[in-house]
C-alpha cells in the first residue's frame, strides 16, 4: 500500500459524521501540519491549511468536506433497541442489515446491527414491496429481556453513528472499497495537492479547506470562505460513475476515465471560464 492509499485508508476508516468530525480533522492535521505554512480552524470547525506563494494574491481555495453521512440516537424501545434519525441523505433500504459503530460521549465505540421487520412476517404483497422507512428501523446492540443499552453501554440520545466498513483494495487493483468515500477520497486528494506544492514556487496563496457539515446543508462551505476570502474556489467532491448496469444513458464518467468536471448541480452553476481552464489543463 503506497502513501496515498494509506492516507485514504486512515481517512475513510476514521469516525466523522456531520457535526462530529474531530477524529477526521485530527488525522488531516497530522498529514498537513509539516507541509504547509499555517493551519487553523474556523468557528464551525473546518480546517484550513495555508500554503504561501511569492505573493498573497490570487487566493486560491481548494475545498473538500471531511464529514460523512451518519445517524444519531433519538430514543430507545421498551425491548432495549435503539431508534435513530439520519445525518445526511440516506436511501433507507441501504441501511437494513448494516453493521454500525456508535461513539459514546466518553469516546467508546460500540458495534450494532440495523434491523427491520423480517420478510417472513410480511404477509401481504403490498407490505413485501414497500420500502422500509427509517423510522421503522432499529439498532440491535445485543439485547435480551433485561438489556438496557443506556444503563449497560452508556448510550445516550444524541450519540453519533456511522456504518462500519474497513478499507480494502479489490481484485481490480484500481478499485477500493470503504465507507465515506464521499468525501474522504477528495480529502485525501487535497492532502496530495498540498504535498505536491510543498517545495514548489507559485504565484498567490493556496488555501486547502477541509470543511464540516456538508451533508446537512453545506454549512462548512458557507463559513470557511469568510475566513479565506478567495478569488477562486475549486470544490473537490464525488460524482456518479455511469458505467454500471443500472445506468441507461452511458457517458465518459466511468472507472478509469479520469476526473469529472461538474458544470451544474442543484446548489450552483460552475463558472464557465474556470471549467474551460480546467478542461484545457486536463
Amino acid at each position: 500500500m503506497d502513501h496515498t492509499e494509506n492516507v485514504l485508508k486512515e481517512l475513510t476508516e476514521a469516525f466523522g459524521p456531520s457535526g462530529f468530525e474531530e477524529e477526521v480533522r485530527d488525522k488531516i492535521y497530522n498529514f498537513v501540519k509539516d507541509i504547509v505554512d499555517e493551519v487553523k480552524t474556523d468557528k464551525l470547525g473546518s480546517l484550513i491549511a495555508i500554503k504561501k506563494g511569492k505573493k498573497e494574491n490570487p487566493r486560491i481555495m481548494f475545498i473538500a468536506h471531511m464529514d460523512e453521512i451518519g445517524l444519531m440516537v433519538k430514543g430507545f424501545t421498551q425491548e432495549g433497541y435503539v431508534k435513530f434519525l439520519p445525518l445526511g441523505g440516506w436511501w433507507s433500504p441501504m441501511l437494513v442489515g448494516q453493521k454500525i459503530k456508535l461513539k459514546t460521549k466518553d469516546g467508546k465505540k460500540l458495534t450494532g446491527i440495523i434491523g427491520s421487520i423480517p420478510p417472513h412476517l410480511l404477509r401481504k404483497k403490498e407490505e413485501a414491496t414497500k420500502l422500509p422507512q427509517i423510522e421503522e428501523l432499529w439498532i440491535d446492540f445485543g439485547v435480551d429481556a433485561d438489556f438496557n443499552p443506556k444503563e449497560k453501554l452508556g448510550i445516550e440520545i444524541g450519540d453519533p453513528i456511522v456504518p462500519y466498513s474497513e478499507f480494502e483494495i479489490l481484485g481490480n487493483e484500481k478499485v477500493y472499497s470503504a465507507k465515506a468515500f464521499d468525501d474522504r477520497v477528495a480529502s485525501a486528494l487535497l492532502v496530495r495537492i498540498l504535498e505536491e506544492l510543498k517545495d514548489k514556487e507559485f504565484e498567490g496563496t493556496v488555501y486547502g479547506v477541509f470543511s464540516v457539515q456538508e451533508e446537512v446543508g453545506l454549512r462548512g462551505a458557507a463559513t470557511s470562505p469568510w475566513v479565506v476570502e478567495p478569488d477562486v474556489a475549486i470544490a473537490l467532491d464525488v460524482s456518479i460513475s455511469e458505467d454500471t448496469p443500472a445506468v441507461k444513458e452511458k457517458s465518459d464518467a466511468k472507472l478509469g476515465g479520469g476526473c469529472s468536471l461538474v458544470v451544474f448541480d442543484v446548489t450552483m452553476i460552475a463558472n464557465r471560464k474556470m471549467v474551460n481552464l480546467l478542461k484545457n489543463i486536463a
